[in-house]
């Protein structure tokens, strides 16, 4: 199940090129143009630059949460941070006080500067280039030990403005001494993102439904509103231009630092049509990828066998570096990209902070095959979406075989043994209205501790191995006001001979699932293409916009009406599909098969 609006974290590889710590001592040499120097073409110059009028030169045109080394690379009113993406920069002139670059104007850098920590102008110094402290740098790099040699580097910076710490790659960036997770202060921050695809009219959008802010052009914004430290905050599209859909991602979460990366995009009203295969790293190549989650336009997490978890930063994917070895991964899911569940085999959980992988485990010799973690909702009134219930972000459900349900509130998991068979898939509505999906043709609803309703849908030999939720009436589906009372869900499967299978349960006139007058219940069975084969998973980007995939490179588009087949352009089977909106879907498969919806 997926809403429109979603949180966010910053996480992007470590952008050290290899030129910049290969060799055996003194100072690397670099193997493209850098910073001024000549060039004929684009391709002469390394990443982040352009040749512009025969020299190598940053763009600055890199927008908040967007990939850079250069503080050069970002839009105006931006800043190279140290998880290397552009994000919002201070105001702080030359000589003020600071605690890191991100207190000072475009440009400038938080040192230390006659032992004090101030703004200061940056140097010249591209990557590679020999230097002695951070000044000698270009704004966004600093100052490094690599190989023996000190030269300016990405990824080196530190969080504090002062010393530099060990340098370990990590996904969010770099550690600080002594491996300490990043502290962004005591806050208050501010909450912003980046509007694409605005071609005309303009867009309103509103922070925990109180400042609104009108944009006209795409482009980086800012809410004036500073939101505490460990305060929610949710970022909506209010008012919709007259001809364009625009929708948020990225823009629920709990505020741990800044919040530069809420994505606007008004590209959305165009639903996916065709599907291009995406190459994983070599390592993934061949593997088979179990599940995908699509935390927002630019971060999308795939996992599979032998210790895969990929994530991808808009460009390409890399393999993020995990605290176990030699492990599978079956299920992920997350409220925002700063907390990240994976649910593997032997009961093993990953658990991601937005800086750092932690291991632990759930149960005994479970194997985690079904992974959902409902997004952050708060009650509101009109124009907002009309919702009754806000959900921690740290809430997370996993089903298992061997028929487990176990629930994470925050603090501790709590694990259910089932009756009978093994539970495949699990999704919901809201935390008390969960979906799980059987190997037993059986479908059970309920909540934490009142798994009480079920449905025997196939006869004992059908599987279902996934289940989407979705709201499926709409007071106003331009602007998303939503009628709390119903929802449906759709679950499909296989039959003992291979065939796909596909039923769907609408729930009316009943809000809160068990708290009130009994719920309208009703179960139909959808009717496939002929020929279609076992189905493995479903995701619901709205009532006339679902997608099912399954063997043989399978992918069925549910348009409203109808089921109809789309060309994947793999007999591969296809086994996870997931996205935020119908313009950013990604489905994955055996023999590293990723496809993104184009």
């Amino acid at each position: 199940m997926r809403f429109s609006a979603r949180g966010g974290l910053l996480i992007v590889a470590l952008l050290v090129p290899a030129a910049v710590l290969g060799g055996c001592g003194g100072t690397p040499e670099k193997t493209v143009g850098g910073v001024g120097d000549t060039c004929a073409g684009d391709a002469d110059c390394r990443s982040g630059l352009a040749c512009r009028v025969g020299l190598c030169e940053p763009t600055g045109t890199s927008l908040a949460g967007d990939a850079c080394q250069l503080t050069a690379e970002c839009a105006a009113g931006l800043y190279c941070s140290a998880e290397r993406e552009c994000a919002r920069a201070g105001d702080g002139a030359a000589g003020d006080s600071c605690a890191t670059s991100a207190d000072c104007a475009m440009g400038l850098v938080c040192a230390s500067v006659r032992g004090e920590l101030s703004c200061a102008n940056a140097g010249t110094g591209d990557l590679g280039d020999a230097c002695s402290d951070d000044l000698d740098c270009l704004a966004g790099l600093s100052c490094g030990d690599a190989s023996g040699g000190m030269v300016c580097a990405s990824g080196m910076t530190t969080r504090d403005g002062g010393t530099a710490g060990d340098g370990g790659e990590r996904d969010g960036g770099v550690e600080q001494d002594a491996g300490q997770p990043y502290d962004a202060g005591p806050g208050p921050f501010p909450i912003g993102g980046n509007v694409s695809g605005l071609t005309s009219g303009s867009v309103e959008v509103t922070l925990n439904y109180t400042e609104r802010l009108t944009l006209s052009a795409n482009g980086p914004f800012t809410f004036a509103t500073l939101v505490d430290r460990g305060a929610t905050y949710a970022v909506d599209v209010s008012e919709q231009p007259a001809t364009l859909r625009c929708t948020p991602s990225g823009g629920r979460g709990v505020a741990q630092a800044p919040v530069p990366y809420v994505a606007i995009d008004c590209n959305a009203g165009t639903p996916v049509a065709t599907w291009e295969p995406v190459t994983p790293p070599p390592a993934a190549i061949t593997r088979r990828f179990n599940d995908v989650w699509v935390a927002d336009a630019t971060h999308v997490y795939v996992v599979g066998p032998v210790n895969a978890v990929l994530s991808w930063n808009g460009t390409t994917f890399r393999m993020e570096s995990l605290p176990t070895t030699g492990r599978t991964f079956y299920s992920v899911g997350g409220t925002d990209r700063s907390h990240i569940f994976v649910g593997g085999s032997s009961s093993l959980l990953l658990f991601y902070d937005g800086f750092r992988w932690t291991e632990s485990t759930v149960g005994t010799a479970q194997t985690w095959q079904g992974m959902w973690v409902p997004e952050g909702r708060s009650a509101s009134t009109a124009p907002f979406p009309v919702v009754t219930e806000w959900i921690p972000n740290t809430v997370a459900w996993m089903v298992s075989s061997g028929g487990r349900i176990a629930r994470f509130d925050g603090s501790a998991w709590t694990i259910e043994t089932s009756k009978v068979g093994d539970y495949l898939a699990i999704d919901g509505f809201d935390d008390g209205n969960v979906f799980i999906g059987r190997n037993v043709g059986r479908v059970m609803s309920g909540r934490a501790g009142a798994f009480t309703r079920g449905w025997d849908m196939g006869g004992p030999t059908t599987e279902y191995s996934g289940v989407t939720v979705f709201q499926s009436e709409y007071d106003d589906p331009l602007t998303d006001l939503v009628d709390e009372s119903a929802y449906d869900a759709v679950v499909v499967g296989s039959t003992s001979d291979g065939a796909g299978v596909i039923v769907r349960c609408h729930v009316d006139n009943q809000p809160e699932f068990f708290d009130g007058p009994t719920p309208v219940v009703t179960w139909s069975a959808e009717t496939p293409p002929v020929g279609t084969m076992a189905l493995e998973d479903v995701w619901a980007a709205s009532p006339d916009a679902i997608w099912a995939v399954g063997e043989g490179g399978t992918i069925l588009k549910y348009d409203g009406t109808r089921w109809a087949a789309q060309t994947s352009g793999t007999t591969e089977p296809l086994r996870a599909v997931d996205g935020i909106d119908v313009a950013n879907v990604w489905i994955v498969g055996d023999q590293g098969v990723i496809l993104r919806g184009r």
